[in-house]
C-alpha cells in the first residue's frame, strides 16, 4: 500500500488519507474477488469499519482501533489522530515505536516536545540530550515517564 497509495507529502488532510486508504482497499479486494466485512454505524466492527467507535483491520472513527486506525483517538499498527498510539503514531499527541507529533513519546520520537531513546525536536529528552524545558514539561504533564 505504501508503494501504490501512501507517499510522503501526497495528502493535505487525514480525511483525504483515510478516504484514499479505504478506496484502495475496496478496489484491491474487488480485484481479488474478496468480499470483506464493511461496517458503518455508531459502533462499527468489521474488516473496514467507519463509526463513532470503529474496530477493524482499517478503522475510521472518533475512537478507532485497527491495523490502520484514523480517528480523534486512534490505536493501531498505524495510528493517525489527535491522540494516536501505534507502531507508527502520527498526531498532536503521539505515542508509539515511531511517534511523530506535537508531543511525541517512545523509541523514535519526533516532535516539538519529544521523549524517547532516539528523540528529535525543539525540546528533547533522549539518550543524547536533555533540554531543561522538555524535562519540566514532561515532569509536569507525564509524571509517570522515567526522568533520571
Amino acid at each position: 500500500m505504501t508503494e501504490d497509495v501512501v507517499r510522503p507529502g501526497s495528502f493535505t488532510s487525514t480525511r483525504q488519507l483515510a478516504d484514499t486508504i479505504f478506496s484502495y482497499l475496496n478496489e484491491r479486494n474487488l480485484q481479488k474477488g474478496e468480499l470483506r466485512g464493511h461496517a458503518h454505524g455508531i459502533i462499527a466492527i468489521g474488516g473496514i469499519a467507519k463509526g463513532w467507535i470503529a474496530i477493524g483491520g482499517v478503522a475510521l472513527g472518533g475512537v478507532a482501533l485497527g491495523g490502520v486506525a484514523v480517528g480523534i483517538i486512534a490505536f493501531g499498527g498505524l495510528g493517525v489522530g489527535i491522540i494516536s498510539f501505534g507502531g507508527l503514531a502520527l498526531g498532536l499527541l503521539a505515542l508509539g515505536g515511531l511517534a511523530i507529533g506535537g508531543i511525541a513519546v517512545d523509541g523514535g520520537a519526533v516532535g516539538y516536545y519529544a521523549f524517547g531513546g532516539g528523540a528529535f525536536g525543539k525540546y528533547v529528552v533522549s539518550a543524547m540530550q536533555r533540554s531543561p524545558e522538555a524535562v519540566d514539561f514532561f515532569k509536569h504533564w507525564f509524571p509517570c515517564l522515567p526522568m533520571r
